[in-house]
């Protein structure tokens, strides 16, 4: 964005931006928007006439493409699976629910939301900012339109971090609402570190000690499980601190290529009925996996299998509760074969 931004006042059309979006988008898919930015940038300071927007659009998308599809070919189509059909959900493996939940998690914060207003008021004021502007609406539509995950919100996330400390900058002469917006964020920080974050402080620093009760999650699983046996976890940072083999690495991932039609569970589905892994973990009970139900579609068509050839051993509860996992888990293992 800043070599676009020194090239158009140069008069220049920014093509030295180009590499550099190419490299952003070969690190992280979603930096794309810094692209669409530019080219919107382009069609309003001419009006809608499309000669320069175009020749910028087609230098940019021209190698990101190029290189899309080299990857794509050279993975056998396994770069297209990953970096599309096992993050976009185009079929029901996010429904509108999730999306929103998804979303409460930037739009919930009264941080991200001062920070957004904020942002939003420096590029209504400040025109040569427009190119910011853009960037953060085009990024705030497209993140909430690809499944609202919080990676996508990187991009307007990063526009707001720019903008406002330009607004601070251009009301320096105002010293009254300066000091007003510098109260207001100070303060709105303080509660987003103490208050929002104090879950994730919870599990991720005071909790991680020896005899915490996560740790008694993995020691269901080894009551169960031999040291070389494979199992199936939704959880499995669980089998990681088991030390058992982890037989699915992403399950989640893995729902979300389910119903986008990309993956097929026949395979699992054959495991669990000839009975090959020791234990099948999951964070509900059998009897409730629902087709429609998000984050279990990797194990859903393996439903009736379970039900048939395994059967409940344990049911264990923690009693400290973590922001994006249940706390129980129930434990099937093989029942005897007749």
């Amino acid at each position: 964005l800043l070599v676009y931004v020194r090239a158009r006042g140069r008069d220049r059309l920014g093509l030295g931006a180009v590499p550099w979006f190419v490299a952003a988008w070969a690190t992280k898919q979603v930096m794309f928007i810094g692209l669409l930015a530019c080219i919107a940038d382009l069609l309003v300071e001419d009006r809608g006439r499309p000669s320069r927007a175009v020749r910028f659009a087609v230098a940019g998308w021209g190698p990101i493409l190029l290189l899309f599809g080299l990857l794509t070919l050279w993975s056998r189509g396994g770069f297209w699976t990953a970096t599309v059909l096992g993050t976009v959900s185009f079929g029901h493996a996010d429904p509108p629910w999730v999306i929103f939940s998804n979303a409460e998690l930037f739009f919930g914060s009264p941080w991200n939301m001062l920070m957004l207003v904020l942002a939003v008021w420096a590029a209504w004021l400040r025109p040569g900012d427009r190119l910011l502007g853009l960037y953060l609406g085009i990024g705030l539509v497209l993140a909430i339109a690809f499944d609202a995950n919080l990676p996508r919100f990187f991009p307007p996330m990063l526009a707001m971090a720019i903008l406002v400390p330009l607004l601070l900058e251009a009301t320096r002469s105002i010293w009254q609402l300066r000091s007003a917006f510098a109260f207001a964020l100070v303060l709105t920080f303080g509660v987003h570190q103490v208050y929002e974050m104090r879950s994730l402080v919870r599990e991720r620093v005071l909790t991680l000690h020896e005899g915490n009760e996560r740790l008694a999650l993995a020691e269901a699983v080894r009551r169960h499980t031999s040291e070389s046996g494979p199992a199936l976890a939704q959880d499995v940072g669980m089998l990681l601190s088991a030390d058992r083999p982890v037989a699915m690495a992403d399950p989640l991932v893995f729902s979300i290529l389910a119903g986008n039609g990309a993956w097929s569970a026949d395979s699992l589905v054959e495991g669990v009925r000839g009975r090959r892994y020791e234990a099948v973990i999951l964070n509900r009970p059998v009897e409730e996996l629902a087709e429609h139900e998000w984050t279990t579609l990797w194990i859903y068509p393996a439903r009736q299998a379970l039900l048939d050839h395994y059967r409940l051993a344990e049911t264990v509860t923690c009693g400290e509760n973590w922001r994006f996992l249940e706390p129980t888990r129930f434990i099937y293992v093989p029942q005897a074969r007749p």
